[in-house]
């Protein structure tokens, strides 16, 4: 076994560059949600072509964290960069997104305001707060507009 610094033995070198798509879905549901994923992506011949990848964290308290209120399961799923991968993040969406999953929002997605609104009950309380702190958009772009309105 190795054993040393994090910052030293937890490095994972990507020879493939990739994208990804990422999402947080109840702890509970997880099992479901990859016997789910497995047989629709099987089914649509979209399987992953590269490791899915599976981690799990504790409830965040965070508004729009997509770990707020509940244990949370990650699942990563990559393609390489260079090839469609709009089937296969269509697909893990809806499949993740009915066990009620939510995107790491730096990976792709494809949500807008009203999926925000129906996911997290504190949406209207960060908007309040933003409009409060932020009344000139400084910290605003086009995506974060499409997530939180203008």
């Amino acid at each position: 076994s190795t054993t040393g610094p994090a910052y030293r033995v937890l490095v994972a070198e990507r020879p493939v560059r990739a994208e990804v798509s990422e999402w947080a879905v109840p702890r509970e549901a997880l099992g479901h949600a990859l016997r789910e994923l497995a047989a629709a992506t099987a089914a649509r011949d979209l399987v992953p072509r590269m490791p899915v990848l599976v981690r799990v964290g504790a409830p965040e308290t965070g508004w729009l964290h997509p770990a707020y209120g509940r244990a949370t399961a990650w699942v990563a799923v990559r393609a390489r960069r260079g090839t469609d991968f709009e089937p296969l993040f269509g697909l893990v969406a809806s499949v993740l997104g009915d066990v009620d999953g939510r995107p790491h929002w730096a990976t792709r997605h494809d949500w807008t305001a009203p999926d925000v609104d129906a996911a997290y009950s504190r949406a209207p309380d960060f908007r309040r707060v933003r409009d409060r702190l932020d009344p000139d958009r400084r910290f605003a772009s086009p995506h974060l507009d499409a997530l939180l309105g203008p």
